[in-house]
Parts: structure tokens; C-alpha cells; sequence
């Protein structure tokens, strides 16, 4: 489990060498500004797994929106009729 200290901006702006030695060792600091979260600095690591999961919530995202268009959903089931009617030949193993 990630470690976090929560710190002010002004702090922050003091400390920043050991914020950054501190995110290198894991540890992450959430900076706040007139009391309230501004900034994180997080360990790089989690910073790459943080962009990944916004990429995957984007495209997630993204599936909801079409699976909810009619015209998506009419010609997904088109297609598995056609399937299921043998019209069309599904191969998992191609």
C-alpha cells in the first residue's frame, strides 16, 4: 500500500527535494491549496498506471456510448443472427 502525506502548497514549495526523494522511495503527496486538493506527486510508476487507467476508463467509456446507439445495437444482432444461421462463420482460433 502506497504511502501519502498531505502537505500545503507553501510546504510543498519548501520541501520539494524531499517530496521528490520521497515519491522515488514510493511514497506519494497530496498538495493542498487554501486547504483543499490541488496536486499529487505520486511515484512514476503510479503515475504510468494512473495514465493506463485513464486510457482503458476513456475506451470503456467510449463502448457504453456505442453499445447504447440503435443503429450499433440493430447491426450487432443482425449479425449474430446471421451467425447463429450459420451465414456467417465465427473462428475464435483465426
Amino acid at each position: 500500500m502506497m504511502m501519502t502525506r498531505t502537505v500545503a502548497a507553501a510546504v510543498a514549495r519548501d520541501n520539494l527535494t524531499d517530496i521528490l526523494d520521497d515519491a522515488e522511495q514510493g511514497r506519494a503527496t497530496l498538495i493542498l491549496r487554501h486547504s483543499r486538493p490541488s496536486a499529487a506527486v505520486v511515484p512514476v510508476v503510479d503515475f504510468e498506471a494512473y495514465k493506463l487507467f485513464r486510457r482503458v476508463m476513456r475506451e470503456v467509456g467510449e463502448t457504453l456510448i456505442v453499445s447504447r446507439d440503435p443503429d450499433v445495437i440493430a447491426a450487432v444482432r443482425s449479425s449474430q443472427e446471421a451467425i447463429n444461421r450459420g451465414e456467417i462463420i465465427w473462428d475464435d482460433e483465426a
